[in-house]
């Protein structure tokens, strides 16, 4: 959640939750399974993402077997950029 209060993550097919508590040492709650997830396949990096609520959630979906062919790289973009958008 936006709050910081509570973590989601993907454990196999399901969407899991667990409460976080901001103690020294951090402490858990116990984990919840909110949701099965098997209809995405987890191709990406990032592949859901929760709403500020944290009611709401967003995924990929990808077509089952497709995956990323190559990786672009753009380095040294920074000065291209000030070129083309200079500050005030």
């Amino acid at each position: 959640m936006g709050d910081g209060r509570e973590l989601f993550y993907r454990a196999g097919d399901g969407l899991m939750s667990v409460e976080v508590k901001s103690t020294t040492p951090p402490a858990f709650g116990e984990r919840r399974r909110l949701l099965d997830v098997s209809a995405f396949e987890p191709q990406f990096y990032r592949e859901f993402d929760v709403s500020v609520d944290g009611q709401r959630f967003l995924f990929i979906r990808a077509e089952r077997g497709t995956q990323p062919t190559r990786l672009d790289l753009i380095l040294n973009w920074f000065p291209e950029l000030a070129a083309k958008v200079p500050a005030k």
